[in-house]
Formats: C-alpha cells, sequence, structure tokens
C-alpha cells in the first residue's frame, strides 16, 4: 500500500459517522498523495486514496458532500457520489461485519455506542464491575483484546483501527457525539461553542480545570498547536490531514485580545455542514511534550506553521514512538505526559496481546 506497489489491494475501513466527509477523504481525486516524484505531491507514502481513483464527476458531487453547508446538500452530494462510485467500481466491496460484540455479566454502565458496540470510550469511562470486586479487585479490570497487534499508537500517524482506539482512551477531543444519536455532539473538552458561516469561523471555550496527564493545563494554546501542527505535517504524515486541510489557522488572546483567555477561534476556507468536527474532533496534545519532542528529534517545526512544504523534516514524525521517548529526560515517557483523556498510558509491549 505504501509503495503502490500492487495490482489490487484489499482493506477495511471504519468510518464515522459523518459519511459523506469520510467518502471525500478516501477517494476523492486530492487524496491520492502517490504517483511520480514530479506530482503535486511528490510521490508520498501513505496514500488515502490508494488505487488513484480520480474522477472529475465523482469529485465534483463529494466536494459538495464534504463542503456544503446545508443538510440536504452534503445528504444529496453524498448519495450521488455513491452512485458514481458504484458505476466505475472505485471499489468491490467485499463484505461489512454485522459487528455484533459481547461483554462479561456483572458490569454496568456499558454503553452500546452505534456503529461500533460496547467497546468505546464511554464504556471505559462508566463502566462499573459490580460482582466481586473488593473480594477480587481483578475483576474490576477490564481486559481488551485486539484482533491484530497494535502498530505503534501515536494519536498523529496512527492510522490503524486498534491503535485509534488505544488513543481515543488516552486522548480528549473538543467534541464527541452522543452513542446513541450520532446526530447530536456534546462538549468534552470545550463546555461551549459556536459557528459564524459568513466569517466561516468556530470559537471554541475550554472547560475549566482539564489537564494533560502530566498535570499541565489544557490551554488553547494546545487547541491552536494541536490542529496546526497537524496540518503542518501534511498528507502522507498525519493520518486526519484531510479533516485540518481545510482550516486556516487558529488563534488564542495572543493573537486576538478580543477573545477570551479560555476560547480558541478556528478560521476555515469553507462554511462547510462538517466544520465544527474538523476542529472538534481533533486528538488534544500537550504543546510543551511535542515541541520538546521537535526540538530534540530535529523536525524542524515552527509554532504557528500550518504549510507543510515549509516544515524541515516532517516525515520524521513518523518514526516518533512516544510510548519510547523521553524527551525532557525525566524517566517518564512523553505517552505518560501527553493526552487529558480519562485513560493514562502505563506500557506497551507486543507480547502483551
Amino acid at each position: 500500500m505504501v509503495l503502490y506497489d500492487f495490482h489490487l489491494y484489499t482493506g477495511g475501513w471504519s468510518w464515522s459517522a459523518d459519511a459523506p466527509n469520510t467518502l471525500y477523504d478516501t477517494f476523492h481525486s486530492s487524496q491520492y498523495w502517490g504517483g511520480s516524484s514530479t506530482s503535486y505531491y511528490g510521490g508520498i507514502g501513505w496514500s488515502g486514496n490508494y488505487g488513484g481513483s480520480c474522477d472529475s464527476i465523482f469529485d465534483a458531487y463529494i466536494e459538495e458532500g464534504k463542503y456544503g453547508s446545508t443538510f440536504d446538500a452534503v445528504k444529496n452530494g453524498g448519495l450521488d457520489a455513491q452512485e458514481r462510485m458504484a458505476e466505475l467500481a472505485f471499489m468491490v466491496p467485499g463484505y461489512d461485519r454485522a459487528a455484533v460484540k459481547s461483554f462479561k455479566t456483572g458490569w454496568d454502565g456499558i454503553a452500546n455506542y452505534r456503529g461500533v458496540g460496547p467497546d468505546n470510550a464511554y464504556s471505559f469511562l462508566n463502566g462499573i464491575n459490580t460482582v466481586n470486586t473488593l473480594a477480587n479487585p481483578a475483576d474490576g479490570e477490564i481486559d481488551y483484546a485486539f484482533k491484530s497487534v497494535l502498530e505503534g499508537p501515536n494519536p498523529v500517524t496512527s492510522e490503524w483501527l486498534w491503535d485509534a482506539f488505544v488513543c481515543g482512551f488516552m486522548y480528549d477531543t473538543l467534541l464527541g457525539r452522543n452513542p446513541y444519536d450520532l446526530s447530536m455532539d456534546y462538549g468534552f473538552a470545550a463546555e461551549s461553542w459556536t459557528f459564524d458561516p459568513v466569517e466561516m469561523s468556530a470559537v471554541f471555550t475550554l472547560r475549566p480545570g482539564v489537564t494533560f496527564h502530566n498535570g499541565d493545563p489544557v490551554t488553547p494554546e494546545d487547541v491552536k498547536f494541536s490542529i496546526e501542527f497537524q496540518k503542518a505535517c501534511g498528507p502522507g504524515v498525519a493520518w486526519s490531514y484531510s479533516s485540518y486541510a481545510p482550516i486556516i489557522r487558529v488563534d488564542t488572546q495572543a493573537d486576538d485580545p478580543s477573545l477570551a483567555a479560555n476560547e480558541a477561534k478556528v478560521y476555515y476556507q469553507y462554511g462547510s455542514y462538517w466544520a465544527v468536527h474538523w476542529a472538534g474532533f481533533a486528538y488534544l496534545l500537550n504543546h510543551n511534550v511535542w515541541m520538546q519532542a521537535n526540538s530534540n528529534l530535529g523536525w524542524g517545526y515552527t509554532r504557528g506553521q500550518t504549510d507543510f512544504n515549509t516544515f524541515t523534516n516532517r516525515m520524521a514524525v513518523r518514526n516518533y514512538q512516544p510510548w519510547l521517548y523521553d524527551g525532557d529526560a525525566d524517566g517518564t515517557m512523553d505517552f505518560k505526559e501527553d493526552g487529558s483523556g480519562p485513560w493514562v498510558f502505563e506500557s506497551y509491549a507486543p507480547s502483551d496481546q
């Protein structure tokens, strides 16, 4: 897949509820990063559009699906795009799993997330073992089994489903979904948010008291860094690059004195129906941890930068293993100092799986 050295490729996806948005990210011509060294993206590996399915008619439909400003626009664009996909056989669907899952009896607070099942962040946050926990503390532990060995849970570069699950337990986001009604957003690290369709901007107000796992407070500067850094990492490095590509910049009070100290303002190229989600579902990174790694490992990233063409050595970010690296040499791996989600990383070894 990385070298584009195949005639047929088999793969699987776990797509989000924002279906037209995900179809764009998977099959739009702009998501093909392969080709020759002289192509626009320079033959970068890890392309989203594996087979290079490039069709101008499909592109026009799914651009409406991603960038339309109303529900009807994105719905119709998504449906038309899928019809065009079927005509051209962009892919041949093999199967769709039934996703029937189970969990051990004696647990309360398990959430059966629509389209996912009981293994989700809500269950891991709220699940309580009500049977013999005091008599046998091991009964209160969650043994979570994977179908495949983890590749390496890096919140920026990981593209595999199981790595994403692990990162999802550790990393907070500004927004989250109602697990039983995926059209309803909740505030996670953000206590409130607004979107201005004329200015094409969103303001997120951070919830007080949210901290990273090393005790650092989550600030608008971390929101700014998380989005702008991942956009600057660019295609082939940041797995969710397509979500950040339409974002121009993020302002804090230091950039715009009219903002409150706990507000971050995101500016977009398009006033899309999905725009709030592009920023709202970004993993929140501890900018102190990542900038230390940037300095030590020679990535050459400059704060506030969003253009991947000016990133000195962005491909080196793919080699960053925060579960093994201790950037500030304090005896604690970066992974344990990053993230603000409900679970803290302890250790990682493939033999444990």
